[in-house]
């Protein structure tokens, strides 16, 4: 009776199995999705291209320091022009929406307030920002295209930037792009 049982249970968990297989259910799949497991050695060099791409962005990003950056125009996903500050009156407007790098902050003065902001650098010309802090004044003007609040927004949807001849371009992760040119402060 003993082996009966025995022989019947193996049958049952094989006619499983092999259903199981026939028909591809996740019990098949399993066992194709095992992933080669990486050596050491394989590891620690993937880490030190990932560094040199971090440190080779830092480098170039030495090009954006120092210098005071004012938003000329921004982008919408389309290539449509949101916010043109060529369009804007000069006398009410003229020192709003700049930004200036350090080791670790980026700060300018929006619309009207002055704001700071810790960002961090990545491989691939990554830029990313953390939450601004900003003064509290009340704007008695706003430019048209672009409030304050929006130019958080995108400063914090910030992906990855550029830089080419006197422009400063920051990217978005929903397609925006942010075209600064540099700051003469008049």
């Amino acid at each position: 009776m003993k082996v009966l049982s025995f022989v019947l249970t193996g049958a049952v968990c094989s006619m499983l199995f092999f259903s199981a297989c026939a028909t591809g259910s996740k019990v098949a799949q399993v066992s194709t999705d095992v992933q080669p497991v990486k050596s050491v050695q394989t590891v620690q060099a993937e880490q030190t291209i990932k560094n040199a791409s971090i440190a080779q962005n830092i480098i170039n990003f030495g090009a954006v320091k120092g210098k005071v950056w004012q938003l000329g125009k921004v982008l919408d996903q389309s290539d449509a022009i949101i916010f043109n500050a060529s369009k804007l009156d000069p006398k009410k407007f003229s020192d709003i929406y700049t930004i200036q790098f350090n080791d670790s902050t980026a700060s300018g003065k929006a619309a009207p307030n002055r704001y700071t902001a810790p960002f961090v650098l990545g491989e691939d010309d990554m830029l990313s920002f953390q939450t601004a802090a900003s003064t509290m004044m009340m704007g008695i003007h706003t430019p048209d295209g672009l409030t304050e609040t929006e130019f958080y927004k995108l400063l914090a949807q910030s992906e990855r930037w550029s830089i080419e001849k006197d422009h400063f371009f920051i990217y978005t992760s929903d397609g925006h792009i942010l075209v600064f040119n540099e700051f003469d402060g008049k």
